[in-house]
């Protein structure tokens, strides 16, 4: 193993349905002795370095955070790692979830401001953070303090303490692009939910 990159999938509970957040880290994998330990370790340190009280902050009080899950995704083989968030971390932003699907969507970019965009698409926002299509002022400071941790490299522990670099993954090309940089979009994006019978 070498220079990897890992997905971390972060799940939730949104109001009673399932969402999922897929990010990519690239580290060197190298001093692991497989790739589920690497996955694992990236997972332990995305909680211990408080990404979801980061998180949690910019959340509904709808969404609850309940686990994460990693794989090895530029050499692909070996196990998925899963880690439950017990307990699990709800978001305190409001209660109630716009009902028009509407999602906060966090644009991340490189450097040299080439085409390659990552977006996270947080699930959902509270009635109280959006005002006539418009973020409310309180919801923005909330989110700036969030993005001055949440896509912050990481450092593991074991494997001889490599630093996770937050980016995207072209799966195709099999490449790499770091996203040093992120923003909060002035455009909402559409959640399209799925449909279930009370």
């Amino acid at each position: 193993m070498a220079q990897n990159t890992y997905s971390l999938i972060i799940s939730y509970d949104c109001a009673g349905q399932f969402a999922q957040n897929v990010t990519h880290w690239q580290f060197d994998d190298a001093g692991f002795s497989t790739t589920k330990s690497a996955a694992e370790a990236l997972q332990a340190a995305w909680v211990t370095a408080g990404r979801n009280t980061s998180l949690k902050n910019i959340l509904s009080s709808s969404v609850t955070i309940v686990s994460l899950k990693g794989s090895c995704v530029s050499s692909p083989g070996g196990f998925d790692a899963f880690t439950p968030i017990s307990p699990p971390v709800a978001g305190i932003r409001g209660a109630g979830l716009s009902v028009t699907g509407l999602a906060p969507v966090l644009v991340s970019y490189p450097i040299n401001l080439s085409l390659a965009r990552g977006r996270f698409f947080l699930p959902g926002i509270a009635e109280a953070d959006i005002d006539d299509g418009i973020f409310t002022t309180g919801f923005r400071g909330a989110v700036t303090s969030a993005l001055a941790n949440l896509f912050d490299n990481l450092t593991l522990t074991g494997g001889g303490g490599p630093t996770a670099i937050f980016g995207y993954f072209r799966r195709p090309q099999k490449v790499f692009v770091a996203l040093p940089n992120t923003i909060l979009s002035e455009n909402l994006g559409t959640m399209k939910r799925r449909m279930r019978p009370v």
